[in-house]
């Protein structure tokens, strides 16, 4: 009979190590006779079983709780039944009392326990140090719902931590149980209760202690017991840091603060602590939140495949962090491979593809984004937002304009909110109107106009306050040449965002068609200030120059952007270095903790330009330094000092090898600028100086014919031209067709009153 009381025994406790509540509850089956361990073993499972189906809320589980409330309160008040029974059933019964709200019942059993004064020391019975732990984590959050003294909730909060250390040490160092205890279980309340003693803790205690307390539990917590609360610590830690602590005032981690808050705290714990010479101590906040979440990840990535738990949620928010934090840093590529790897646990959950895309799209792997917004669209199929992204990708990345054309119809046709009906109008406007740009059919480009005003003119009604709806109805205004209703829109634009590029750009733009350059050099000075590395400002401020001031200046001012060029790409080089020493360091620690995922660092060498490039309005490509080099000679021609225009023709040659005709013309060699020219539109047929210039050539080589066709494909291209429209006047003059060139002359001469210094179609139209 002995015998089989100890095998019982030994099964139960077993049972309760591993967090096996169903086995338990056969193993009470089996106990044959009635008697005080039957009824609390049974107790106990029903309750644990509840607790574990995070189904205690229902009113039927209400039932089930009374019933095993009743069951241990004849137990735990009856003198005759054993001290270690009438205990243990006290623990559950306060359990009970907790999960039915019966809060202020709780802290009085507690308070009978005499919980405070319980005797816990390393060499305790584990289950017993589990119970007394639990305990403290229950009575901290029913003062917490008592609205209680803050000085007896984190008591109570420190008493758990302490607690949860000397089970944790016990772990590493009880020779003699060091199997079995490899299967204990804690107990998800447990982890959940102590891991998220830094979160409760905020508003009780100071910033500094809280981290302080945290970086000292995730240091001594560091067995296979606990990887689910370590992630849980490392978490909240990471949180805290980001979110509640500034740079300046930043703790920086260091052994002996770690080890002198533990004496000053919690005297009575004594964890070991690694000391070695090798040890890794993260140098600003940046590195220490990084170095918590990739943690945290690993943590619960372990924990999915040892026990198939997965808390996606969690994970979700890990990898949201981890952006923040490595966009901060720049590490594009970094997020993308985070993101891609959480798709592996979660496969069908729409924010962490919708992240995914969002993250291809930073990193300008735009047709991969365009995939993973698809499949964001097989989970949610009538997402607006997922549409309206889908839109600006495909308009602004792929100059897919009929794929934004669908998106954006396919967020009207579901009649969204105002903002996101208006957003999607504003997106159809502006996808017709880079189409009519692109369209050489006049009365096709005339529609495409047409639409793309009639667009816009819905998203103003619906969003008068998006100033990027009242910019671009002036910019498309302006190319029809409507100046007085551009200069209205413009206006709006202006007083909605009076700091916008665009608008300060269109409004320089408006002012010089009005023939006020002088007052488009003001705005272009104002908008130059807000934005030095702007080269689109710059250029437009050189042209105003040489246009009603001199070409000196215009020349001084030229030189001055190419100095900009030389030092913005030099600080470009330094951000790529910096980079890419920080991708490769990220990457080490990934390969480090993730053995089988292949870390890509492809991308790295772009990474300083692009993320420094993305406030800019270009590239910093040799395509930008060939136009500032060009621009150069074009003044110098102007000067008539041809030799420095050759010099800097020189320059421009050496980064590209198209020809550059306009110093032949100036010279009078026009066979050789024909051939200039002729070279250009091999590579570009719809280049609009290039076949304005090449028509003029022909007709002073009294080739009308072939200067009359290329006249009218430039005019195609920029039918406001009127410069070609005089031109072409010219030719038809010399012809004798009067009448056709009195027509052109006119135009021209309308065209010309409200032309500006530089096209409208220098503005991007981009969402």
């Amino acid at each position: 009979m002995n015998r089989k009381k100890l095998d019982i025994g030994s099964s139960i406790e077993k049972a309760r190590h591993e967090g096996n509540w169903h086995q338990l509850a056969s193993i009470a089956e089996n106990i044959r006779e009635e008697s005080d361990l039957k009824t609390l073993v049974k107790a106990e499972s029903e309750l644990e079983i509840l607790i574990a189906s995070n189904s205690i809320s229902n009113n039927k589980q209400d039932e089930t709780l009374s019933r095993i409330k009743r069951q241990l309160l004849t137990i735990a008040n009856d003198a005759k039944t054993r001290q270690q029974y009438q205990l243990e059933s006290s623990f559950l019964l306060a359990k009970t009392f907790y999960y039915l709200n019966l809060y202020k019942d709780v802290v009085k059993l507690y308070t009978r326990l005499k919980l405070e004064s319980m005797d816990v020391s390393d060499n305790s019975h584990r289950w017993y140090v589990r119970n007394v732990c639990e305990a403290f984590c229950y009575k901290g959050k029913c003062l917490e719902k008592l609205q209680a003294n803050s000085v007896d909730i984190i008591k109570c909060y420190e008493n758990a931590s302490s607690l949860m250390m000397i089970l944790d040490t016990s772990s590493k160092f009880n020779k003699e149980r060091r199997d079995s205890m490899s299967k204990f279980v804690i107990g998800e309340f447990l982890e959940d209760s102590v891991g998220t003693i830094p979160r409760l803790l905020i508003n009780k205690c100071s910033t500094d202690d809280i981290i302080r307390r945290s970086r000292f539990l995730l240091v001594a917590c560091d067995s296979n017991l606990s990887l689910r609360l370590r992630a849980l610590l490392s978490y909240h830690l990471a949180e805290i840091l980001l979110f509640r602590m500034s740079d300046h005032k930043y703790l920086p981690v260091t052994l002996k603060s770690i080890m002198d808050y533990a004496n000053q705290k919690l005297p009575s714990v004594k964890p070991s602590i690694n000391d070695g010479k090798n040890l890794y101590f993260p140098d600003d906040i940046t590195e220490e939140v990084l170095l918590l979440l990739l943690l945290t990840e690993m943590l619960i990535i372990k924990d999915i495949e040892n026990i198939g738990f997965a808390d996606l949620n969690h994970l979700r928010n890990i990898y949201d962090l981890l952006a923040l934090v490595l966009m901060r840093r720049s590490l594009i590529p970094i997020v993308a491979e985070i993101y891609e790897r959480a798709l592996k646990y979660s496969m069908d959950i729409f924010h962490i593809w919708f992240q995914f895309s969002l993250s291809l799209t930073a990193s300008r792997k735009y047709d991969r984004a365009m995939l993973a917004l698809k499949k964001c669209l097989v989970i949610s199929p009538k997402n607006s937002l997922v549409n309206l992204t889908a839109a600006k990708i495909s308009l602004n990345y792929l100059n897919n304009f009929d794929d934004a054309e669908l998106y954006a119809s396919q967020v009207i046709d579901q009649k969204e909110s105002r903002h996101l009906t208006g957003s999607a109008y504003l997106i159809l406007g502006v996808t017709y109107s880079r189409q009519a740009s692109s369209v050489l059919l006049i009365n096709h480009r005339k529609k495409l106009q047409e639409r793309a005003l009639k667009s816009l003119e819905k998203a103003y009604e619906l969003a008068p306050g998006d100033y990027r709806t009242s910019l671009y109805l002036a910019l498309n205004y302006a190319f029809i040449r409507d100046i007085v209703n551009a200069v209205h829109y413009s206006r709006i634009a202006l007083h909605l965002n009076r700091t916008d590029v665009g608008c300060l750009h269109l409004t320089a733009l408006l002012l010089s068609a009005q023939k006020k350059g002088r007052q488009a050099l003001d705005v272009c000075d104002i908008a130059a200030a807000e934005y030095p590395d702007n080269f689109s400002l710059m250029f437009l401020k050189a042209k105003l120059e040489e246009v009603y001031i001199s070409g000196n200046q215009a020349l001084d001012t030229y030189k001055a952007i190419l100095i900009k060029y030389h030092l913005l790409t030099k600080k470009a080089k330094l951000n790529e270095n910096r980079a890419k020493s920080d991708i490769v360091s990220t990457i080490s620690y990934n390969q480090a903790a993730y053995s089988d995922d292949a870390s890509s660092i492809s991308g790295i060498s772009t990474v300083g330009s692009k993320g420094l490039s993305t406030h800019l309005d270009f590239e910093l490509t040799p395509h930008l330094l060939t136009k500032i080099w060009l621009s150069i000679a074009d003044v110098y021609i102007q000067l008539g000092r041809l030799s420095d225009a050759e010099m800097s023709i020189r320059e421009a040659s050496m980064i590209s090898s198209k020809s550059y005709g306009r110093l032949h013309e100036s010279k009078g060699n026009l066979r050789a600028a024909k051939q200039c020219y002729d070279d250009v539109l091999a590579g570009n047929h719809d280049h609009f100086n290039t076949l304005l210039h090449l028509g003029l050539t022909h007709h002073q080589l009294g080739n009308l014919d072939m200067a009359e066709k290329f006249l009218l494909e430039a005019i195609k291209i920029e039918p406001a031209s009127h410069c070609a429209w005089n031109a072409l006047g010219t030719i038809l003059q010399e012809r004798d067709c009067d009448d056709t060139a009195a027509e052109c002359f006119l135009l021209a001469s309308d065209f010309e009153s409200t032309s500006p210094v530089s096209s409208f179609y220098s503005i991007l139209q981009f969402i």
